[in-house]
């Protein structure tokens, strides 16, 4: 009996985050941060070069260590609406699933999160959604592949636009559902025009 040992170096795949395990989830609408929103610079953080002055206003509600900015959130909240359960798990599968191309623009001017908590209250995981930029931020982040760093966001916007309207929430700039809908049309029928040769 012949026995054969391969050795050399073997590398594991990358394990896939999975979302937390969540108990309810709410959706907010959210207005532009400004000066109300000033707050210290983290002395020991690592120098952002955009930020001059010892102040800082974000922007994006997401962070890594707490899913969420709760003190951004609590006071920059124009809306809310809680989701039922089966809608809330559309989001989740819109956001993660997804197979559309919508291109991104540059703004990324999130004015909807869907925050969702666990059995205590606390968040667990949120997502940020910019209705005009066609973007999706998610903490924690448990997409791959092109939808979190590509030129096109995956995620089923029009799905995400319908829970948010759901939930009782404007899609400002858009007077309705319908209008986002139809830009959200537009857009796609440009990608394909623009996808095919010329002749």
């Amino acid at each position: 009996m012949l026995t054969v040992t391969i050795t050399g170096i073997c590398e594991e795949a990358p394990i896939q985050p999975t979302f937390p395990k969540w108990a309810f989830c709410v959706a907010y609408q959210i207005r532009d941060a400004d000066a109300r929103d000033k707050r210290p610079v983290n002395p020991n953080a690592v120098k952002d070069p955009f930020i001059e002055g010892d102040t800082s206003i974000p922007s994006g509600l997401l962070n890594e260590s707490n899913v969420v900015d709760v003190a951004a959130l609590s006071t920059r909240i124009v809306k809310s609406g809680a989701l039922r359960h089966p809608t809330a798990e559309i989001v989740l599968r819109s956001s993660t699933r997804g197979t559309q191309r919508h291109p991104i623009m540059d703004c990324y001017d999130p004015h909807h999160i869907f925050v969702f908590y666990g059995y205590e209250g606390n968040p667990v995981a949120a997502i940020e959604v910019c209705f005009s930029c066609n973007r999706v931020k998610m903490s924690p982040e448990i997409r791959v592949g092109e939808g979190v760093s590509g030129p096109f966001e995956t995620a089923d916007l029009g799905k995400l636009a319908k829970a948010a309207t759901e939930a009782g929430l404007d899609l400002k700039p858009y007077a309705s559902l319908d209008a986002y809908l139809q830009r959200l049309d537009k857009l796609k029928e440009r990608a394909i025009n623009e996808a095919q040769p010329q002749r």
